[in-house]
């Protein structure tokens, strides 16, 4: 929420990634079954949690805002 708030432009899921291993050292996508952050975003937009991008550039993903089941 409070990345949501803080940004005034995109917010990429690396920015996400980068803040819940400053926040919590020890996460890892992989203790969650999936074998990269990509994989999880994606589960993630399946279940309706986020809504999320491709950016067409680079590759990586945006995230748009949270989904209906968030």
């Amino acid at each position: 929420d409070a990345l949501f708030r803080e940004r005034d432009d995109n917010l990429w899921a690396s920015q996400v990634k980068q803040t819940l291993k400053r926040k919590k050292p020890q996460f890892s996508e992989t203790f969650h079954g999936y074998r990269n952050f990509t994989q999880l975003l994606e589960d993630a937009r399946k279940r309706e949690l986020l809504e999320i991008e491709k950016d067409a550039k680079s590759g990586g993903y945006l995230i748009l805002s949270f989904g209906k089941n968030a």
